[in-house]
């Protein structure tokens, strides 16, 4: 009985990418940073480190930081209607709704209480929206990335 192992648990044999590598390369990078934020998020939600945004006095810096986060509010808004897949563009508006949130929160004057709940709210909504985009973005390697066996290249240069 010669029976040949599957192609899930045979190592030898290449990787084949069905899209060109810096597409690749570029879904990888943020694949890392998602994870990366996930973790961060994570630990401090188990520490009870959450950022709330402060009400920031008027200097250049604090409207710097205001226009940069309004212009990546917009952006968040924006993606959410250009991209195809539902999950990535409730991801986008997840995350939009925290930014803006957040955007509030630092204009505002709220009381600690309320800004602490605020941003535990919104570390909630922004690990969702991260496990959101992992799991598209591992959907999609799953889609366009896959090993070779051996015995297929070996068919494949006859």
């Amino acid at each position: 009985m010669n029976e040949e192992p599957s192609t899930n648990t045979e190592r030898g044999g290449e990787i084949t990418i069905d899209r060109d590598r810096t597409t690749t390369f570029g879904a990888a990078l943020l694949f890392i940073a998602c994870g990366l934020l996930l973790a961060r998020e994570i630990r401090g939600s188990f520490q009870g480190r959450f950022i709330a945004p402060e009400h920031l006095p008027k200097s250049f810096f604090s409207i710097f930081i205001n226009v940069s986060r309004v212009a990546t509010a917009v952006c968040l808004f924006t993606f959410a209607f250009r991209f195809p897949r539902r999950s990535v563009r409730l991801a986008c508006v997840l995350m939009g709704t925290g930014m803006a949130c957040n955007i509030a929160l630092s204009w505002l004057h709220v009381s600690l209480s309320t800004r602490h709940t605020l941003a535990v709210a919104g570390s909630g909504v922004l690990q969702i929206a991260l496990v959101i985009f992992l799991v598209t973005i591992a959907e999609w390697f799953r889609s366009k990335v896959r090993w070779i066996s051996p015995s297929q290249t070996r068919a494949g240069e006859r």
